[in-house]
């Protein structure tokens, strides 16, 4: 903390809000994979850390500058699916998969706790933030970690709210709009992608029951397969899987799971009306 608050220097830049409704951002950049090494020679583009860092922060100041022009209220921070590629000092997912990894686990730890409070405090400047933690199946520890340290971090800011609740399956209330959110890698993890999104949607009014009930719009936000899906809507709820920013690495590249869109997606809500706006940030590569 002491080495990053002498090295930081927050970025401040004036907000005037627009007179129109007034809306919340949900900022979903899911799957970032820091720290995953890809090389163009096998995976067709390369990515390490500073890669990626730069991506992120590029993708921050584009859907910055587009809410800029909106009356945004409140903003729902979604980036605890996949954050960190490892999970581990020897570069293993949470249950012991290796994976391809460019630098040591507490430089990446380091690196991304950074770039958490460059993007809240970036964001904080449109509009208050409110974020969360997502268990996944490549940093389940390591993102707890994360937002422990960003909760400790802002812990005397009042436009920042940093929830610690680990339950795997998150609902918010935003008027009559109701999401959920998970990584979507256990649910279901049989099944087939339909039965996969009826397992989340009948799961909603299980775990929500009166948030449920004062809903008119209901969403699932599942992460995970690093590509836009909607899968189906059933019986009222949107089950959607979210895009990712992160490259193809050799495991992807073999078992043939190329050609996705990288970007990066934020919702804009209307407390009576629902979603009424996309903002696609594609990932610019050389």
């Amino acid at each position: 903390f002491e080495k990053l608050k002498k090295e930081y220097v927050p970025i401040t830049i004036p907000y005037n809000r627009p007179d129109k409704r007034p809306l919340m951002a949900e900022v979903n950049i899911a799957d970032l994979h820091l720290g995953k090494m890809c090389w163009q020679g096998i995976s067709g583009s390369n990515y390490d850390h500073k890669i990626a860092r730069k991506q992120f922060k590029d993708a921050i100041e584009h859907i910055c500058a587009e809410l800029s022009e909106r009356n945004i209220e409140k903003i729902l921070f979604v980036w605890a699916n996949d954050y960190f590629n490892a999970d581990t000092i020897d570069n293993k997912t949470t249950a012991g998969t290796p994976q391809d990894v460019d630098s040591r686990y507490e430089k990446l730890f380091d690196v991304g706790v950074e770039l958490l409070i460059y993007a809240i405090d970036r964001l904080k400047n449109i509009a208050p933030v409110e974020t969360f933690y997502t268990p996944s199946n490549h940093d389940k520890m390591s993102s707890f970690y994360a937002v422990r340290t960003i909760r400790a971090w802002y812990k005397d800011d009042h436009n920042v709210t940093v929830s610690m609740n680990t339950q795997p399956r998150k609902y918010y209330l935003y008027g009559n709009v109701l999401l959920g959110f998970c990584h979507g890698d256990q649910e279901g993890r049989e099944s087939k992608s339909k039965e996969k999104a009826s397992r989340l949607a009948s799961l909603m009014p299980i775990e929500s029951p009166e948030m449920w009930g004062k809903a008119k719009y209901r969403e699932m936000h599942v992460a995970h397969l690093h590509s836009e899906q909607m899968i189906q809507e059933i019986n009222g709820v949107i089950v959607r899987r979210i895009s990712s920013p992160t490259a193809n690495d050799t495991w992807h590249v073999e078992s043939a799971f190329v050609g996705q869109v990288r970007k990066c997606q934020t919702f804009l809500w209307d407390k009576e009306y629902g979603n009424v706006g996309t903002i696609n940030t594609p990932i610019l590569t050389s």
